[in-house]
Protein backbone atom coordinates (compact mmCIF):
# COMPACT_ATOMS: atom_id res chain seq x y z
CA UNK A 1 0.00 0.00 0.00
CA UNK A 2 1.50 3.32 -1.09
CA UNK A 3 0.24 6.80 -1.80
CA UNK A 4 0.00 7.62 -5.50
CA UNK A 5 0.27 10.93 -7.35
CA UNK A 6 -0.70 11.43 -11.00
CA UNK A 7 1.88 14.06 -11.94
CA UNK A 8 4.79 14.94 -14.23
CA UNK A 9 7.26 12.08 -14.41
CA UNK A 10 10.91 12.38 -15.34
CA UNK A 11 12.81 14.44 -17.82
CA UNK A 12 13.46 11.17 -19.58
CA UNK A 13 12.66 7.63 -18.55
CA UNK A 14 15.86 5.62 -18.73
CA UNK A 15 18.24 8.57 -18.37
CA UNK A 16 21.68 7.28 -17.62
CA UNK A 17 24.53 5.61 -19.35
CA UNK A 18 22.73 3.26 -21.74
CA UNK A 19 21.53 5.84 -24.26
CA UNK A 20 17.76 5.24 -24.21
CA UNK A 21 15.61 8.27 -23.42
CA UNK A 22 11.87 8.88 -23.45
CA UNK A 23 10.30 12.31 -23.27
CA UNK A 24 8.87 13.73 -20.07
CA UNK A 25 5.14 13.08 -19.62
CA UNK A 26 2.49 14.64 -17.42
CA UNK A 27 -0.81 13.20 -16.25
CA UNK A 28 -2.79 10.65 -18.28
CA UNK A 29 -4.26 11.20 -21.74
CA UNK A 30 -6.01 8.93 -24.23
CA UNK A 31 -7.91 9.49 -27.46
CA UNK A 32 -11.28 8.45 -26.09
CA UNK A 33 -9.95 5.32 -24.40
CA UNK A 34 -10.79 3.97 -20.96
CA UNK A 35 -8.74 5.25 -18.01
CA UNK A 36 -8.80 3.32 -14.72
CA UNK A 37 -6.59 4.28 -11.78
CA UNK A 38 -7.00 2.25 -8.58
CA UNK A 39 -4.82 2.66 -5.49
CA UNK A 40 -4.82 1.12 -2.01
CA UNK A 41 -3.82 4.38 -0.33
CA UNK A 42 -4.32 8.04 -1.11
CA UNK A 43 -4.67 9.23 -4.68
CA UNK A 44 -3.52 12.75 -5.62
CA UNK A 45 -3.88 14.29 -9.08
CA UNK A 46 -1.88 17.39 -9.97
CA UNK A 47 -1.78 16.93 -13.74
CA UNK A 48 -4.65 16.43 -16.22
CA UNK A 49 -6.49 13.13 -16.63
CA UNK A 50 -8.02 13.37 -20.10
CA UNK A 51 -9.90 10.96 -22.32
CA UNK A 52 -10.60 13.42 -25.10
CA UNK A 53 -7.50 13.69 -27.28
CA UNK A 54 -8.28 14.10 -30.97
CA UNK A 55 -11.78 14.24 -32.46
CA UNK A 56 -13.48 11.52 -30.47
CA UNK A 57 -16.25 10.75 -28.02
CA UNK A 58 -15.09 10.86 -24.44
CA UNK A 59 -13.99 7.58 -22.89
CA UNK A 60 -14.75 6.39 -19.37
CA UNK A 61 -12.58 7.55 -16.47
CA UNK A 62 -12.50 5.81 -13.10
CA UNK A 63 -10.39 7.06 -10.19
CA UNK A 64 -10.64 4.86 -7.10
CA UNK A 65 -8.70 4.83 -3.83
CA UNK A 66 -9.05 3.26 -0.41
CA UNK A 67 -8.17 6.57 1.27
CA UNK A 68 -8.38 10.27 0.37
CA UNK A 69 -8.66 11.48 -3.24
CA UNK A 70 -7.41 14.99 -3.97
CA UNK A 71 -7.13 16.95 -7.20
CA UNK A 72 -5.32 20.26 -7.56
CA UNK A 73 -5.97 23.24 -9.82
CA UNK A 74 -3.59 21.79 -12.43
CA UNK A 75 -5.26 18.37 -12.54
CA UNK A 76 -8.63 18.56 -14.33
CA UNK A 77 -10.58 15.36 -15.04
CA UNK A 78 -12.09 15.56 -18.55
CA UNK A 79 -13.96 13.14 -20.77
CA UNK A 80 -15.87 15.44 -23.09
CA UNK A 81 -16.67 14.77 -26.73
CA UNK A 82 -14.25 16.56 -29.05
CA UNK A 83 -15.38 15.25 -32.43
CA UNK A 84 -18.43 16.57 -34.28
CA UNK A 85 -21.58 15.57 -32.37
CA UNK A 86 -19.76 13.21 -30.00
CA UNK A 87 -20.90 12.42 -26.47
CA UNK A 88 -19.09 12.79 -23.19
CA UNK A 89 -17.76 9.75 -21.37
CA UNK A 90 -18.79 8.53 -17.92
CA UNK A 91 -16.64 9.58 -14.94
CA UNK A 92 -16.48 7.86 -11.52
CA UNK A 93 -14.44 9.28 -8.62
CA UNK A 94 -14.74 6.84 -5.69
CA UNK A 95 -13.08 6.68 -2.30
CA UNK A 96 -13.87 3.53 -0.34
CA UNK A 97 -12.49 4.87 2.93
CA UNK A 98 -11.58 8.56 2.86
CA UNK A 99 -12.49 12.08 1.83
CA UNK A 100 -12.69 13.56 -1.67
CA UNK A 101 -11.39 17.07 -2.26
CA UNK A 102 -11.63 18.30 -5.85
CA UNK A 103 -9.68 21.47 -6.54
CA UNK A 104 -10.39 21.66 -10.26
CA UNK A 105 -12.95 20.84 -12.92
CA UNK A 106 -14.60 17.51 -13.71
CA UNK A 107 -16.23 17.53 -17.18
CA UNK A 108 -18.16 15.02 -19.28
CA UNK A 109 -19.81 17.30 -21.84
CA UNK A 110 -21.26 16.41 -25.21
CA UNK A 111 -20.13 18.27 -28.32
CA UNK A 112 -22.43 19.63 -30.99
CA UNK A 113 -25.77 17.79 -30.80
CA UNK A 114 -24.54 15.03 -28.49
CA UNK A 115 -25.33 14.61 -24.80
CA UNK A 116 -23.18 14.75 -21.72
CA UNK A 117 -22.43 11.71 -19.57
CA UNK A 118 -22.96 10.56 -16.00
CA UNK A 119 -20.57 11.88 -13.33
CA UNK A 120 -20.48 10.12 -9.95
CA UNK A 121 -18.45 11.43 -6.99
CA UNK A 122 -18.81 9.20 -3.93
CA UNK A 123 -17.18 8.15 -0.68
CA UNK A 124 -18.05 5.04 1.31
CA UNK A 125 -16.43 6.37 4.51
CA UNK A 126 -18.91 6.83 7.36
CA UNK A 127 -17.36 10.20 8.23
CA UNK A 128 -16.36 10.96 4.64
CA UNK A 129 -16.62 14.42 3.14
CA UNK A 130 -16.82 15.58 -0.47
CA UNK A 131 -15.74 18.96 -1.78
CA UNK A 132 -16.54 19.54 -5.42
CA UNK A 133 -15.19 22.17 -7.75
CA UNK A 134 -16.64 22.93 -11.20
CA UNK A 135 -18.58 19.86 -12.38
CA UNK A 136 -20.30 19.81 -15.77
CA UNK A 137 -22.30 17.42 -17.91
CA UNK A 138 -23.89 19.45 -20.69
CA UNK A 139 -25.30 18.63 -24.12
CA UNK A 140 -26.01 20.54 -27.28
CA UNK A 141 -28.47 20.85 -30.14
CA UNK A 142 -31.51 20.14 -28.01
CA UNK A 143 -29.95 17.09 -26.38
CA UNK A 144 -29.66 17.20 -22.64
CA UNK A 145 -26.69 16.91 -20.43
CA UNK A 146 -26.72 14.08 -17.98
CA UNK A 147 -26.74 13.37 -14.26
CA UNK A 148 -24.24 14.50 -11.65
CA UNK A 149 -24.55 12.52 -8.42
CA UNK A 150 -22.66 13.14 -5.19
CA UNK A 151 -22.59 10.92 -2.09
CA UNK A 152 -20.91 11.79 1.22
CA UNK A 153 -20.86 10.65 4.85
CA UNK A 154 -21.19 12.73 8.02
CA UNK A 155 -18.46 15.05 6.75
CA UNK A 156 -21.00 16.44 4.30
CA UNK A 157 -20.73 18.03 0.86
CA UNK A 158 -19.36 21.47 0.04
CA UNK A 159 -18.34 23.48 -2.99
CA UNK A 160 -14.99 25.17 -3.64
CA UNK A 161 -14.80 28.93 -4.17
CA UNK A 162 -17.21 30.28 -6.77
CA UNK A 163 -17.31 27.08 -8.84
CA UNK A 164 -20.61 25.76 -10.21
CA UNK A 165 -22.30 22.47 -11.07
CA UNK A 166 -23.89 22.44 -14.54
CA UNK A 167 -26.00 19.44 -15.58
CA UNK A 168 -29.46 18.29 -16.59
CA UNK A 169 -29.95 16.65 -13.20
CA UNK A 170 -28.24 16.76 -9.82
CA UNK A 171 -28.65 14.19 -7.04
CA UNK A 172 -27.09 14.55 -3.58
CA UNK A 173 -27.01 11.89 -0.84
CA UNK A 174 -25.37 12.59 2.52
CA UNK A 175 -25.52 11.86 6.24
CA UNK A 176 -23.95 15.28 6.86
CA UNK A 177 -24.65 18.89 6.03
CA UNK A 178 -24.84 19.75 2.32
CA UNK A 179 -23.89 23.28 1.23
CA UNK A 180 -23.98 23.92 -2.51
CA UNK A 181 -24.60 27.65 -2.37
CA UNK A 182 -22.97 28.86 -5.58
CA UNK A 183 -24.81 29.74 -8.80
CA UNK A 184 -25.39 26.15 -9.92
CA UNK A 185 -27.39 25.28 -13.03
CA UNK A 186 -29.47 22.09 -13.02
CA UNK A 187 -32.98 21.48 -14.32
CA UNK A 188 -33.82 18.63 -11.95
CA UNK A 189 -32.75 18.19 -8.33
CA UNK A 190 -33.17 15.58 -5.60
CA UNK A 191 -31.49 15.16 -2.23
CA UNK A 192 -31.58 12.51 0.52
CA UNK A 193 -30.38 13.43 4.00
CA UNK A 194 -32.87 11.12 5.66
CA UNK A 195 -30.37 8.70 7.22
CA UNK A 196 -28.62 11.42 9.23
CA UNK A 197 -28.56 10.75 12.97
CA UNK A 198 -29.37 14.39 13.73
CA UNK A 199 -30.99 17.21 11.79
CA UNK A 200 -28.79 18.28 8.89
CA UNK A 201 -28.96 21.33 6.69
CA UNK A 202 -29.31 21.59 2.94
CA UNK A 203 -28.38 24.83 1.18
CA UNK A 204 -28.75 24.84 -2.59
CA UNK A 205 -28.65 27.78 -4.99
CA UNK A 206 -29.72 27.43 -8.63
CA UNK A 207 -29.81 29.94 -11.48
CA UNK A 208 -32.26 28.30 -13.91
CA UNK A 209 -35.76 26.88 -13.68
CA UNK A 210 -35.63 23.93 -11.28
CA UNK A 211 -37.82 20.90 -10.66
CA UNK A 212 -37.48 19.01 -7.39
CA UNK A 213 -38.29 15.55 -8.66
CA UNK A 214 -37.19 11.94 -8.96
CA UNK A 215 -33.60 11.89 -10.20
CA UNK A 216 -31.77 8.79 -11.39
CA UNK A 217 -32.50 5.15 -10.80
CA UNK A 218 -29.66 4.44 -8.41
CA UNK A 219 -26.39 5.83 -7.13
CA UNK A 220 -23.78 4.26 -9.39
CA UNK A 221 -25.97 4.25 -12.50
CA UNK A 222 -23.96 3.55 -15.60
CA UNK A 223 -21.18 1.22 -16.65
CA UNK A 224 -18.60 1.87 -13.90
Amino acid sequence: TINLTVTTVGAALGDGTLGVTLAQKSGIQTGGGTITVTNTGTLSVDQPVLSDAGTVAGGTIQLKASSDITTSLTGPITSSGTGANTAGGEILIWSTGGNITLGTAVSANGNGTASGALITITTDAVAGSVQVSAVSSTGGGGNAGSLVQINSGTGGTTQAGVTVITALSLKVISTGTVTLANNNAASNFAADLSTAATTKNLTFNNTINLTVTTVGAALGDGTL
